[in-house]
């Protein structure tokens, strides 16, 4: 059994298609919205529809009467959340399924009545045909709509109009008219071509019409020249704060229909009032905010809109969605709500190098933002030469704080590259830089200055000493701060020199610092709706105090038999305890060496007193709980630490995203930003 479309209708030589492969389309166009079951009494001149329905695979359940039909269908709608249909004829079958019709309408039933009628000259005329009767206007009263399709072209937007209005929002009854003239109509081939085309597209809208925001952002992203309608319905809405944040953001054009005048500035610097035909005719994204395709828009037809142009619509009410013409996306809710979200979009620039802010960046993209790197041309960032490296020469140091991350390079002592970061920075949430302090701001890139440009900005810097203070200026590297904080004094033996700690800690604990300030920085911002600079220095990070627990101590002594030791006024406070630190160390010492660390390890634990075995970097990797918690990840055949922060509702998926090669996404990020 072979199924029109608009393919083999081109190769079929007669010039013209019949009633019964006008109903075969009408039926195809039911499928396209999984339509398997219609309710109904067949006759005149519905015969043939229910037959082709059949055909087709949708079952037909024939009832006693048109009333138990429609009740039926009601009853299916409420049970499967999609449209039960109801085929009846003319007239006295119309009338017979009212019932059903407003018992769906009143009850919140998603249900479609579908009927066939008399031809409509005579019934405009009040000629008197057979069983003549207005069944549009007579149905409206029970309905919450009623439509009539009046010609094959309008089969399609009929059907999709129908059932987008039955479920969306408050469910309800709708009538679906078809004229007996339209269904034994034969009509010139071309003419049905142009029908079979639009239902083709139905399955396609169907799948892609969406309700997130995510849906619309992707969209948006893909687009080289998108355009803003502005309707009515965002001026009701009073989203004007909501609106400039967002075309201010993403450097969109917008055109305001005549409802929204002042809404935005006609002023504003991407207001395209004056050059509407131009900007609807370039335009290969349009997104309708509250404003309908009606015919001040010529219903969204080519011209004047830009043939094959992509469609995005927010409206309150999902009837208004495909009413005229394929959407791509819908998002159905409050205007201002919607807009909301779209602005909560958080892309990070990742100025950075070496480590402490490419760790920052990385726990942005290990939490979901989109990172892009922009990296220095032709060598990029200092790791990528830094050992140890993997056996095909990428640097272990570089992988692993640039994972999850897209990739650019631009000289930003180049004019051109300085404007496309600029561009870039414009459309971002955050940037993170971790130049020497007034570096930034000498390549044209003040933070201060980026803030006042974009107010919901938020630019964490991260150097060494901070942004002020007497050193401010001076460079230096991990060793450095640590000598500078005392954690070198602290690390190591007594008796021995300063020892710096294995791993960059001031860089690390630079970085995940930088994170919070960044996480309280865009809290503050749902408050506020303002961003904000954020100064971290790598030797704020590393320096603290050490404090103590009194009652741990005395769960040790107790663990250990050393019950003089909590008597003993020289150790009975954390201060009087680090004064005698070496009298103490001696008696513990004494004490553990009677028995192996595993056993201590067991009594300790039993008592309360935190404690584990020293372990080498091997045995760690090689942990159970490190294991079981993801910390060990294999991106592309290398081994890099996992994200330590871990959400129940969802898992990060940056995280095993491989670091990008230089440059890798440079042609497209340069299309995205042109």
């Amino acid at each position: 059994m072979q199924e029109l479309n608009s393919t083999n209708l081109e190769n079929n030589e007669d010039p013209f298609i019949s009633g019964y492969d006008l109903i075969v389309l009408f039926v195809q166009c039911l499928k396209s919205y999984n339509i398997d079951i219609i309710y109904g009494l067949i006759g005149i001149p519905v015969t043939q529809l229910s037959r082709s329905a059949q055909k087709y695979g949708i079952r037909f359940i024939s009832m006693h009467n048109e009333q138990a039909a429609s009740m039926a269908a009601g009853a299916y709608g409420f049970l499967e959340k999609k449209p039960g249909i109801c085929l009846t004829v003319a007239a006295p079958g119309f009338i017979n399924a009212l019932s059903g019709l407003a018992n769906a309408t009143v009850n919140c039933f998603p249900m479609i009545l579908i009927s066939g009628s008399s031809n409509l000259d005579m019934i405009d005329l009040n000629q008197l045909d057979y069983q003549g009767l207005d069944q549009l206007n007579t149905a409206r009263p029970f309905a919450k709509a009623a439509y009539r399709i009046d010609s094959i072209e309008n089969i399609p937007t009929g059907v999709a109009r129908a059932m987008r209005t039955a479920i969306s929002g408050r469910p309800g009854g709708v009538y679906l008219d078809i004229p007996a003239s339209v269904l034994h109509a034969v009509i010139p081939k071309q003419v049905s071509i142009k029908a079979r085309k639009t239902i083709d597209l139905l399955n396609e809208v169907v799948a892609t019409v969406d309700d997130r925001p995510d849906a619309a952002f992707n969209l948006l992203k893909s687009a080289h020249c998108p355009l803003i309608i502005i309707g009515k319905g965002a001026a009701y809405s009073r989203t004007e704060n909501q609106l400039l944040e967002f075309v201010t953001k993403y450097h969109i054009p917008f055109l305001n229909m005549s409802m929204a005048k002042g809404l935005l500035s006609d002023k504003h610097e991407l207001c395209v009032d004056a050059a509407r035909s131009l900007s609807l005719g370039n335009a290969d994204l349009v997104m309708l905010i509250g404003a309908r395709l009606n015919w001040l828009l010529a219903n969204g037809a080519h011209p004047p809109f830009a043939e094959n142009d992509k469609l995005i619509q927010i409206d309150i009410n999902g009837e208004e969605i495909d009413a005229y013409r394929k959407v791509d996306v819908a998002l159905i809710g409050n205007i201002q709500t919607v807009i909301s979200q779209l602005n909560k979009k958080n892309e990070p620039l990742d100025f950075t190098r070496v480590l402490s802010g490419p760790t920052c960046a990385m726990m942005l993209a290990d939490q979901g933002a989109r990172v892009i790197k922009i990296g220095r041309p032709i060598t990029g960032d200092d790791t990528r030469q830094m050992g140890p490296f993997y056996d095909d020469g990428l640097s272990v140091y570089s992988a692993f704080p640039n994972r999850g991350k897209e990739s650019i390079t631009l000289d930003l002592k180049n004019s051109d590259d300085l404007a496309l970061a600029k561009r870039m920075i414009a459309k971002a949430d955050v940037v993170v830089e971790n130049f020497c302090p007034g570096t930034f701001a000498k390549l044209g890139l003040d933070p201060n200055k980026l803030t006042q440009d974009n107010p919901r900005l938020i630019v964490c810097s991260i150097s060494e000493f901070g942004q002020y203070g007497p050193l401010h200026q001076d460079a230096a590297y991990d060793t450095v701060i640590q000598a500078l904080s005392g954690i070198m004094d602290a690390t190591g033996f007594p008796d021995g020199p300063a020892t710096r700690v294995g791993t960059s800690i001031a860089d690390l604990q630079a970085g995940i610092f930088g994170f919070c300030g960044i996480l309280a920085a865009l809290y503050a911002r749902e408050k506020t709706g303002k961003g904000t600079t954020v100064d971290v220095a790598m030797l704020d990070s590393v320096f603290a105090i050490p404090v103590g627990n009194d009652k741990l101590f005395t769960a040790l002594c107790k663990a250990l038999d050393l019950g003089d030791c909590i008597k003993d006024e020289r150790l009975t406070t954390n201060v009087n305890r680090y004064q005698n630190h070496t009298p103490l160390k001696a008696i513990m010492e004494e004490v553990l060496s009677a028995k192996k660390a595993e056993d201590w390890c067991e009594i300790l634990e039993i008592a309360g007193v935190p404690c584990d075995l020293i372990l080498n970097i091997d045995d760690t990797r090689n942990l159970e709980q490190i294991k079981s918690r993801g910390m060990v990840q294999e991106v592309a055949g290398r081994l890099i630490p996992g994200n330590p922060i871990k959400f129940g509702s969802y898992y990060s998926l940056a995280s095993v995203i491989p670091p990008p090669e230089l440059n890798a996404d440079s042609e497209k990020l340069r299309k995205e930003f042109s």
